[in-house]
């Protein structure tokens, strides 16, 4: 019955339905979601150079197929109805699910784009799921935006927000104070940094293919030469002081509904400013409109792991029992990663499977 009331939205509002295949080349998805996704990508045999796998995620999908489409502009509102394969976590089994949803490419971004895509899966969903369901939201840009004004420097900025989809080493990072540890690799890193961008790759490079004693295996010496990068500039740049930690911290614990977010920053004494706070009263009113109880819609900042490839907003619906009901958010960067034009793009998904449980 969703599904089939999906697919009439999406018809009436003249997305267009794309058709996705089951079998598909597994580098796009390796490169662009990263480690969470490739440990449970279920992949074939064959006599082919090309390595395939069952489809892992119809987002990338979806986004490939918009590239390798015949037409000039992959742009537009797309929906598609598939099934995700994933190997079980103790990978004794295949997991498929059947899945719904849309993608939203070179469209920008807005407190009311993006929660207006939440209120789309919510009224999608039979009240008695709706009962059992919270949809946690989220905005790395926040945390963007919070670096900047706790004048965070740089390498420690840029580091922070590559861990962003990794909440518990995101977390550890902030409580380690990002000192780096002592060790070889961390003294050729910071010899590197003192002669310059040009000569310390040079010499980092030189090192790595002579004296790494095989500490490249499984990534490319690009790879690892930028590695030892950040970890050089990471020891220039000191690590965070005191108050940086502290406010980082109580950032990262927030818990409340959306609307309420201003004055529970101000009842925690977290100062913001400028566009961040502004970014927060947007989110904030926005919620306030929506026709939903407040404890429906909740903020939590890097609430849950995410793929690589989330630039920015994201949620997802989850039951008391941690079942994923919907879910998406935004991946600026994910078609120029696969080879297309660079544009700002947005989606979500429901989990059919999940969704005729709960009913």
């Amino acid at each position: 019955m969703v599904a089939e009331q999906f697919a009439k939205i999406m018809k009436a509002s003249g997305a267009v339905a794309l058709n996705i295949g089951e079998v598909l080349p597994a580098r796009p998805f390796l490169e662009a979601a990263g480690e969470y996704l490739g440990a449970r990508m279920v992949f074939l045999e064959g006599s082919s150079n090309v390595r395939r796998c069952l489809t892992p995620d119809l987002t990338i999908a979806a986004c490939l197929a918009r590239i390798h489409a015949s037409d000039d502009d992959p742009s537009g509102r797309f929906w598609y109805s598939g099934n995700v394969f994933r190997e079980s976590e103790d990978e004794s089994l295949v997991i498929k699910r059947r899945d719904i949803g849309m993608e939203l490419i070179g469209e920008d971004s807005s407190p009311e784009a993006h929660l207006g895509m939440c209120d789309l899966w919510w009224r999608l969903l039979p009240g008695k799921v709706q009962e059992q369901v919270r949809v946690y939201v989220d905005d790395r840009d926040m945390f963007a935006m919070l670096l900047e004004d706790l004048a965070v420097a740089g390498p420690l900025r840029r580091r922070l927000l590559a861990a962003y989809n990794r909440p518990d080493q995101l977390r550890a990072m902030i409580n380690g104070g990002m000192e780096p540890r002592p060790s070889t690799h961390l003294n050729i890193a910071k010899m590197a940094v003192t002669l310059g961008v040009d000569k310390g790759m040079e010499f980092l490079a030189n090192w790595v293919n002579t004296q790494s004693d095989g500490v490249t295996v499984g990534r490319s010496l690009e790879e690892i030469c930028d590695r030892l990068w950040m970890l050089g500039e990471l020891e220039a740049a000191g690590g965070l002081d005191e108050s940086q930690t502290t406010v980082l911290t109580n950032f990262l614990a927030l818990e409340c509904p959306m609307a309420n977010l201003p004055s529970l920053l101000a009842e925690r004494q977290i100062k913001v400013g400028g566009r961040l706070l502004e970014l927060i009263k947007a989110y904030a009113e926005e919620a306030g409109q929506m026709n939903w109880e407040p404890e429906r819609l909740i903020f939590r900042p890097a609430n849950a792991e995410r793929l690589d490839y989330y630039s920015g907003f994201s949620f997802q619906a989850v039951t008391k029992n941690r079942e994923r009901v919907f879910a998406g958010g935004r991946y600026d960067g994910l078609m120029e990663q696969l080879g297309g034009t660079a544009m700002p793009a947005y989606g979500g998904s429901i989990n059919l499977d999940v969704l005729e449980a709960l009913s």
